[in-house]
């Protein structure tokens, strides 16, 4: 039957869907449980009822696959973060100080004099439909003033 090596091709790829771990240790025995029905089916009908079936598998065990590994993994993290509470409290600290200054400094370039975008109104940010049309019709040269 001239379908069975593409069935057998794009079962391949779909098993890739999968999260690397389950695919490691399962994607054999999932590929030799396919030959095995994709040998059994006879016909047409036979074969679109096994990618049915096997669409349906996959739609459901997928995603429960994921969440495992997604699960897993968070165990994991929160193992780690109770060996090492300090180094967790120093990278939260850090990222809190980066956004804190990164606030700061775009704050201060803002207050500025000269630092306005072009064709707004000075007051707040809103910008009348006549301006905007003003603006989108300048050459892209025109828009940015240094």
């Amino acid at each position: 039957m001239p379908d069975k090596p593409f069935s057998l091709r794009l079962y391949r790829w779909l098993i890739n869907l999968y999260p690397a771990g389950f695919r490691e240790n399962y994607a054999q025995l999932l590929e030799r449980e396919f030959r095995d029905e994709l040998g059994e089916s006879t016909g047409a009908a036979g074969l679109a009822a096994l990618w049915i079936r096997l669409i349906g598998d996959l739609a459901i065990s997928v995603p429960l696959q994921f969440s495992r590994e997604v699960a897993q993994d968070a165990r994991h993290t929160i193992r780690l973060w109770a060996r090492r509470p300090w180094q967790i409290g120093f990278a939260i600290l850090a990222l809190a100080i980066g956004i804190g200054t990164n606030t700061g400094v775009f704050s201060v370039v803002n207050a500025l004099p000269g630092s306005r975008t072009p064709g707004l109104p000075e007051s707040g940010f809103s910008a009348t439909s006549r301006q905007c049309q003003a603006v989108s019709r300048m050459a892209p040269a025109e828009r940015v003033s240094y």
